[in-house]
């Protein structure tokens, strides 16, 4: 997802970080892969796509480079140094006989060109390369295509195709990017700041690809012991990180004040949701998350880190008020529609 063409891929704070301690203190087993691709696509993907399945179910996706929207076109000097090729596959027992190849089209822009492998598949984890450095290398041909067998390229390890069965991958993955790009290379696009009258939202093009949401947070976060943990705090103190991610947009947990009754799970949890005061956002006592000063604090740090901030609004989980009335309900689908009840229409005694 994090190298498809017109998606805005989400990225889970559960993915990256565990539940069993403060925000942001363990980090997941997939920690440093998820990094590893969010950086991959801040500094190489772009332009046009192509994706299909071989004849050994591996996922092939290829992204160009900008200027380069076909595996036809020359491109620039920009897009020489741009693009990403994926390798995906979910079957463990994945085995190439001798004769057979697997390949990648990178393009017409990359032909006769050095690549190197970004993320690689071994036996027992995923390994990562953040730079040129030490990264195994492979060349395009004058097509502008990587070819791949169940053999080691130079001898260089990780480089030949298989299945594996490690904590982090059940089948293969390999990301190659082409080597040479500047440090600070960023294939992304700003969006454009011109009006559109045609009616839509969204549209497609390379602005709407380079944007990147991180829901920055989780439900089973346990409650913090001191100011500095407070989840809040900690968002403020990393703002620049998640910039360096490439994440464009945050998404904050509820900040309301749950009920606390402990009549089921979000009012035992305290996770934002089941609330009964939808103003309170840790006035005079912090909620969860923080002070409504340490929200303030940690939506300016973010928006001067260049992101949008997102909040997870939800009227609809007001919970536990102090009176009761009686009130008609009718079922929601998950569209919005009315769904039948298969009992009628009651009337309920709510608080």
């Amino acid at each position: 997802m994090l190298t498809n063409k017109d998606t805005v891929p989400r990225v889970y704070y559960g993915d990256m970080y565990q539940d069993d301690g403060q925000y942001m203190e363990k980090q997941s087993i997939y920690y440093d892969a998820i990094v590893s691709l969010m950086n991959t696509r801040k500094s190489y993907v772009s332009g046009g796509q192509t994706m299909s399945v071989d004849k050994n179910g591996l996922l092939k996706s290829v992204r160009f480079g900008k200027d380069a929207m076909t595996a036809n076109d020359l491109g620039t000097d920009e897009t020489r140094t741009e693009g990403v090729g994926v390798l995906v596959g979910n079957d463990p027992s994945l085995t190439l006989n001798d004769s057979d190849t697997v390949t990648l089209e990178i393009g017409a822009a990359h032909k006769n060109q050095k690549y190197r492998a970004a993320l690689l598949t071994t036996s027992d984890v995923i390994v990562t390369y953040s730079s040129d450095d030490d990264a195994p290398t492979v060349w395009t041909n004058n097509q502008g295509t990587l070819t791949f067998s169940n053999k080691e390229i130079s001898g260089q390890e990780y480089t030949n195709v298989q299945g594996y069965a490690n904590p982090q991958v059940s089948g293969y993955l390999a990301v190659w990017v082409p080597v040479g790009a500047s440090d600070n290379q960023d294939a992304r696009t700003a969006a454009s700041t011109d009006a559109n009258t045609d009616g839509k939202v969204l549209h497609s093009n390379a602005a709407l690809n380079s944007n990147l949401i991180y829901e920055g947070f989780s439900n089973f976060q346990p409650k913090a012991t001191t100011h500095d943990e407070l989840t809040n705090v900690v968002i403020a103190k990393n703002a620049n990180l998640f910039e360096k991610w490439g994440i464009t947009s945050f998404e904050m947990a509820p900040q309301y004040r749950s009920s606390g009754d402990h009549t089921f799970l979000d009012s035992t949890i305290d996770n934002g949701y089941a609330f009964t005061d939808r103003y309170d956002l840790g006035f005079e006592t912090p909620t969860k998350y923080g002070t409504d000063e340490d929200l303030r604090t940690a939506i300016k740090a973010l928006h001067q880190s260049n992101m949008q901030v997102m909040a997870d609004v939800v009227d609809n989980q007001v919970y536990n008020l102090s009176g009761q009335e009686v009130v008609s309900a009718s079922r929601a689908g998950v569209y919005g529609n009315d769904v039948p009840t298969g009992f009628g229409t009651q009337l309920y005694v709510v608080k």
